[in-house]
């Protein structure tokens, strides 16, 4: 499995695009996991193609369009979609696909509907491309960190595992509460932690990490 980590959908910037062109290839087929919502702002087929569909989507292009400078076809581009899809259906898709690309949203929801469509343990199994952003890259860890603020303390959330070496912040601020969550992390978990900035990637190839773009590692200072 190789896994790509990122910030934002940024496939086809200029710091990203040779790097992956070795991952994602013409003749590939993508699934893309769309699973950024929650139940009061998507609870039917109907709206879930108000963010996802070829017509209307307000996503559809964002998330399409970078998959063809690497010549993907959009035909070639399935979806999973929590309203229509069984769990047999979403299983042939994910089989079927050579890259998944999981979107961003919230993390533990994302986790409660891979679950719902049981469909996590296939994930796992899967020996091709795994991208994700923002909340679709943090899902892929073992385990991954929610920083402290006035609603919630600091505390971890378990991921689907397909990478385990590691840590990662997204969307890297370098505020005084980020630097304590990731200090935190290093210290607990004793892993190195990767902080992607919005114009970079970790890419973790068989479990070989490498980094593309704005991404600083931070580890444990030994004594």
């Amino acid at each position: 499995m190789v896994n790509i980590l990122m910030s934002n959908m940024s496939l086809d910037k200029k710091w990203s695009r040779i790097p992956l062109i070795k991952y994602i290839k013409p003749d590939s087929a993508v699934t893309i996991i769309g699973f950024q919502f929650y139940d009061e702002e998507i609870n039917s087929a109907e709206q879930w193609d108000e963010f996802y569909d070829k017509q209307k989507g307000a996503f559809y292009q964002y998330l399409v369009e970078p998959l063809v400078f690497f010549g993907v076809m959009p035909k070639s581009v399935k979806w999973i979609n929590y309203f229509k899809d069984t769990h047999n259906s979403a299983v042939h898709k994910i089989k079927n696909s050579d890259v998944l690309i999981f979107t961003d949203g919230l993390p533990a929801r994302m986790m409660q509907i891979l679950y719902n469509l049981d469909i996590a343990d296939e994930i796992r199994k899967y020996k091709g491309v795994v991208i994700g952003y923002g909340s679709g890259a943090v899902i892929q860890l073992s385990d991954y960190q929610i920083e402290p603020c006035r609603f919630w303390d600091f505390g971890y959330f378990h991921g689907l595992g397909l990478v385990d070496n590691i840590g990662i912040e997204i969307h890297v601020e370098e505020c005084d509460m980020e630097n304590t969550s990731i200090k935190k992390f290093i210290a607990e978990k004793k892993k190195p932690l990767y902080a992607i900035c919005d114009d970079g990637a970790v890419i973790v190839d068989n479990g070989e990490v490498s980094i593309i773009g704005d991404v600083f590692v931070k580890e444990q200072k030994s004594d």
